[in-house]
């Protein structure tokens, strides 16, 4: 009857998260799956579908019905588009002409992201109705980060065009092993040199991608554009301080193969991203990032207080970072050939017992192991000189004025007493180097002795190997170095992790050329086992003595030693290149011999090639 009750249906919603992100399936083994051959074993593989997208696993050859596949990963990059789509695993059987299908599935991916982490699913396939085995996969879903990039102006940009003013965009792409991002800016029109894109923002969601390519392009309405200049940002320092506005320098490739500069873009970048999950992700043997450290604009140049929901731990490490960089007393300028980080570094080694004092005890112990025979008398009077208020034990102060005056005995030692700490770090004479950029210097050193050190374990290079590489660039005549060239070389694949660690050798840190190769050499000979101190010197030579005079001047001796300390700039290193060659130099002709250099090798060895302990 029309309008008459007809009972109740109880009807349970139920909301499952939909994200932006990348899907990770990795094929593992099929159980139990219908036979195809009436003779032989059948060779299946896996193909997974969504929406348009289809991807192939590879073919086990006889695998029968129960298959390893190896542990395949296939990848689809999510987004709104495919969330209510169903995924459809099929497996087939290859065969001379058509392929047979063994089994297919459909499934739901939305409840997997979820949860965190992988997890195993065994999805069970049929045939016409019927049961065709099940295929064990594991599966994760990688949610994405976003980040944030707003294109402001240009500066200083080679001109492309003969006639008239250029009119330049900025074109900005993304790589991820899943899908590819472009964006670009609008075009300014006669722009110039000095064009303007108001401020126009671009979002793009992360998963794996750590490196953001850069290109400013000359817009022609007749052929082609033209680039003016180009740049590979690496994202890490953005995964972990959350926040930049920066000027980024652009390069072209000249004439010969050198990197010629191109102008500057001003880039504002943030990111943001779920919390607990470390950017970049799915990147194996790369440093990630949670939201720990992570800054916006507003807080961009803020330290961490201690009372901030970390415990303090950021405001401490601020405080060690800049206890680490702290210049010294008034009174007592650096001016010898040892960083603040060495000078301390040293002092930790021997504060065995790491009370921040070394004692007659530690000294003792130290001088023993290293084969001196010295009495207790001795050993209390080398304290006693340096022991400057009388407490007996030698504090970081007493030691560091004892490392830059090193003749405890004269006159001049007793007056330089430490004098009130000044409330503002006073810098040592001709530096200019803030407290973060020496924090980053040295998280670029720790960055290129993993990874450095990581690339010699895979490849396992011999120093003749080194050497025809070198060799074989020499003859190639360029003045640089691009990271194609670099896998050519060393025979290697293109990986993240190689052009990383290519990058951090580019005069920015951060490029995909640029890179001198002889420094990059000496640096692998630090990691490169069975190489005695008489071979290293040898090699610096036949890498910097281009002419083959056996010599090698001032400039050519701080690259060295740039080289061999991972250091990032020539500053770093050119007290010691100095102090190396007061001592070696024995007629004064401001160059140095291949004898000189043997002999200062013997006489300063952690000098001129310092050890490099493991990460």
């Amino acid at each position: 009857m029309p309008g008459a009750p007809c009972g109740e249906l109880e009807i349970e919603v139920k909301l499952e998260e939909a994200l932006t992100g990348m899907l990770s399936i990795v094929l593992m083994e099929g159980r139990n799956l219908k036979s195809m051959e009436l003779i032989g074993k059948q060779d299946p593989y896996c193909q997974l579908s969504i929406g348009k997208f289809t991807k192939r696993g590879k073919t086990i050859d006889k695998g029968g019905r129960n298959p390893y596949f190896g542990e395949e990963e296939l990848l689809f990059w999510f987004n709104e588009d495919l969330w209510t789509q169903p995924m459809t695993l099929r497996v087939f059987d290859e065969d001379i002409g058509s392929d047979d299908l063994i089994g297919d599935a459909k499934f739901p991916v939305l409840h997997f992201m979820a949860h965190r982490g992988a997890q195993e699913h065994a999805i069970p396939l049929r045939n016409k109705g019927s049961p065709a085995g099940e295929v064990l996969m594991r599966i994760e879903f990688l949610p994405a980060g976003v980040l944030t990039v707003t294109c402001h102006s240009a500066k200083q940009l080679r001109s492309v065009d003969a006639i008239g003013r250029q009119d330049p965009y900025v074109k900005l792409t993304l790589d991820g092993r899943a899908t590819q991002m472009v964006r670009k800016t609008k075009t300014d029109t006669d722009g110039g040199s000095e064009p303007e894109w108001g401020g126009q923002v671009f979002q793009f969601d992360i998963v794996d991608q750590y490196n953001l390519q850069v290109e400013i392009w000359d817009e022609d309405s007749v052929g082609a554009d033209d680039l003016i200049g180009a740049a590979s940002l690496s994202l890490l320092p953005i995964f972990r301080y959350g926040y930049a506005d920066d000027w980024l320098k652009l390069w072209v490739k000249g004439r010969f193969g050198n990197k010629d500069p191109a102008g500057m873009l001003r880039l504002e970048m943030s990111f943001e991203g779920p919390a607990g999950v470390a950017y970049p992700q799915h990147q194996v043997g790369m440093d990630n990032f949670t939201e720990k450290e992570r800054r916006t604009k507003k807080t961009a140049g803020m330290i961490p207080s201690a009372s901030e929901p970390d415990g303090g731990q950021d405001a401490a490490m601020a405080a060690k970072a800049h206890a680490l960089t702290r210049p010294a007393k008034r009174v007592v300028e650096d001016t010898s050939e040892f960083s603040e980080e060495e000078l301390l570094g040293a002092f930790r080694f021997l504060d065995v017992d790491k009370n921040s004092f070394i004692g007659a005890a530690e000294l003792r112990h130290l001088l023993i192991c290293m084969g001196e025979l010295i009495t207790d008398a001795e050993v209390d009077e080398m304290v006693r000189l340096c022991d400057t208020d009388g407490d007996g034990q030698v504090s970081f102060d007493e030691f560091r004025r004892m490392a830059i005056h090193p003749d405890p005995g004269g006159p001049e030692f007793a007056l330089a007493m430490a004098e009130a700490e000044p409330e503002e770090p006073v810098p040592a004479s001709g530096a200019s180097l803030t407290v973060e950029d020496k924090q980053r210097q040295q998280e670029i050193k720790q960055e290129k002795s993993k990874l450095m050190r990581r690339f010699v374990e895979d490849t396992r290079p011999s120093l003749e190997l080194l050497e025809r590489v070198a060799k074989k660039f020499r003859q190639m005549q360029h003045d640089t170095l691009d990271f194609e060239d670099f896998c050519s070389l060393f025979e290697v694949e293109p990986t993240g992790e190689y052009r990383r660690l290519f990058a951090l050798f580019t005069p920015d840190s951060q490029s995909d050329s640029g890179a001198d190769l002889r420094e990059m050499l000496l640096a692998a000979v630090n990691f490169v086992g069975g190489v005695d101190r008489t071979q290293r010197v040898r090699f610096c030579f036949e890498i910097f003595d281009d002419d083959h005079n056996g010599f090698i001047t001032e400039d050519e001796l701080v690259n060295i030693l740039r080289a061999n300390y991972l250091a990032t700039s020539a500053d770093q290193v050119r007290k010691k290149a100095q102090t190396i060659l007061r001592q070696a130099d024995d007629n004064g002709d401001g160059h140095v011999s291949l004898d000189e250099f043997h002999a200062i090798s013997r006489k300063f060895p952690n000098l001129l090639f310092p050890p490099h302990d493991a990460d």
